[in-house]
């Protein structure tokens, strides 16, 4: 054999041999890296599906069936599946709420960073804030200046003007009708609301600017992979364009910030404040991105259904309408138009004057609160469920559909009609069960609501007191009754039909 054709043969040799151990070691190293823990003595019932490697797939394209298919084959309701490696619990019944929303011992920002798969964290990007960032007392104290009774006031009018014009806008101004996309408009005028209350007026009296944010931050929202969530890694499109808006946005605020520190000019207090905290840029930026997960997830969806179903409903919005009249009856002085009125109201009136509106909110919550709330076991040991006699694996996450609560018939009679007057002295609601209500949070977890009540009232009373409106889908064709939510959905989302309000000015 020819000396040149031996000395390939050994290379062509060498080089195979070379890419063998390259594969061996990168298929340890996979196996290793996605190896699954064996849970331990005690865990809930382990569901019999689910792939080597990838785990219970349905977590994420079948959520709803797959958790009650696992309470229902479970002798205590709580069971346990893989996805990717990391370890689920799935809970039910009482006990299970009290321990996923009482214990100090389940973190709910490490189990939304990974299981939500929408927050990123700032290992991944400079974009909103993970878990240390969440619990820190900085955020919490910072956030808590921000919605006081104080900052309120001083951007309430502010936030009335704002509504009104977004709704007039809405409308043609010289015949005064229009077909209203009311989760857009909510969605938006909740975006705008945000900006303001945590000092970024740049933002929110810039039409460009509050809709190329806000734009950004969606694409944030939206970029859900169950993908990375098994291989952390992987570079997946959604991946790669949540990293792209999410620098966009770090960048957009950074310039707001630093331009106006560079300029020396007494700049919004919101965002002074900031500014002046000393934090690195990257905790600002988390702190306002992590605002708004908190603020525009649900409450714009909700404010916009609650229209929706004022408009299919003549009995619970005539009872709404009387109620607006009635406050403007009380303050309002001759001649005055209602947006004139409103912009005098007290944050106190605001607050206490409208409790059919804050029924109708709570309904709306409850029908449209969807997906699971997630908790991560951070004790370093296995955590008792109750006395089932069952324990949650240290490490694992633990997941709740509140669902199982909330359209329970035992507790909410025909679970699915839209009531607000169940919640009414005598209405159709067993009051005596302990955590049947989930929508302002839970245990050592509720949510703020203060900003999101006023939000939803100024937007119900404005949009109410303007229009004649009814149900109609984008063609203006009549739409008689709401659509059923789609109970899989991961968190609350749009309609998939195209509904519209179809408005005149009063």
């Amino acid at each position: 054999m020819p000396l040149g054709v031996s000395m390939v043969l050994r290379c062509d040799a060498w080089a195979t041999l070379a890419l063998l151990l390259l594969l061996c070691g990168l298929s340890a190293l996979f196996c290793r890296f996605i190896r699954q823990a064996s849970f331990p003595d005690g865990a809930p019932r382990l569901l019999r599906e689910g792939y080597p490697t990838l785990g219970a797939l349905r977590f994420f394209s079948d959520r709803y069936n797959l958790y009650f298919d696992g309470i229902s084959s479970s002798r205590t309701g709580s069971f346990s599946f893989y996805f990717g490696k990391h370890q689920i619990v799935g809970i039910s019944g009482l006990e299970g709420r009290k321990v996923f929303f009482q214990s100090k011992e389940m973190d709910l920002s490490q189990g939304y960073t990974l299981l939500l798969a929408t927050t990123p964290s700032f290992k991944a990007s400079p974009r909103p804030p993970d878990e240390a960032l969440h619990s820190s007392k900085w955020f919490r104290h910072t956030l808590a200046g921000m919605v006081s009774k104080d900052n309120l006031v001083a951007n309430l009018l502010s936030m009335i003007k704002d509504t009104n014009t977004a709704f007039k806008n809405a409308t043609d101004p010289i015949t005064k009708t229009g077909l209203v996309d009311i989760f857009d408009e909510t969605s938006y005028i909740l975006y705008q609301s945000t900006m303001r209350v945590i000092g970024f007026h740049k933002i929110a009296d810039s039409e460009e600017l509050c809709s190329t944010t806000l734009k950004l931050f969606e694409c944030i929202e939206n970029g859900t992979s169950p993908s990375r969530i098994i291989f952390p890694w992987l570079p997946t499109p959604a991946f790669l364009r949540r990293l792209t808006a999410g620098i966009k946005l770090y960048q957009t605020f950074k310039r707001l910030i630093q331009a106006e520190e560079d300029m020396g000019q007494r700049i919004d207090d919101g965002s002074q404040s900031l500014a002046k905290s000393r934090r690195p840029i990257e905790d600002i930026i988390g702190f306002v991105l992590g605002t708004l997960f908190a603020s525009q997830v649900n409450t714009p969806i909700c404010a916009a259904w609650l229209l929706v179903y004022l408009a299919t409903n003549l009995h619970w919005l005539n009872l709404v309408r009387t109620e607006i009249d009635s406050v403007l009856k009380r303050h309002g002085d001759p001649g005055e138009t209602p947006n004139e009125t409103f912009g005098r109201l007290s944050i106190d009136v605001w607050e206490s004057e409208f409790p059919l509106i804050e029924l109708c909110l709570r309904e709306c919550i409850r029908l449209h609160l969807a997906g699971s709330a997630f908790r991560r076991n951070i004790s370093g040991q296995s955590v008792p469920i109750g006395s089932t006699g069952e324990v949650i694996p240290k490490d694992a996450y633990l997941f709740y559909l509140v669902d199982e609560v909330h359209f329970n018939p035992d507790i909410y009679p025909n679970p699915n009609l839209w009531d607000p007057g169940r919640y009414l002295p005598g209405g159709p609601r067993s009051n005596n069960i302990p955590l049947s209500y989930l929508g302002w949070g839970a245990g050592r977890h509720p949510c703020g609501m203060r900003l999101a009540k006023l939000n939803v009232t100024v937007i119900i009373s404005s949009f109410v007191s303007m229009f004649k409106f009814t149900l109609c889908n984008d063609q203006g064709e009549p739409v008689a009754e709401p659509p059923i939510p789609d109970r899989n959905l991961h968190s609350p989302r749009k309609p998939s039909a195209s509904l519209r309000l179809k408005v005149k000015r009063l």
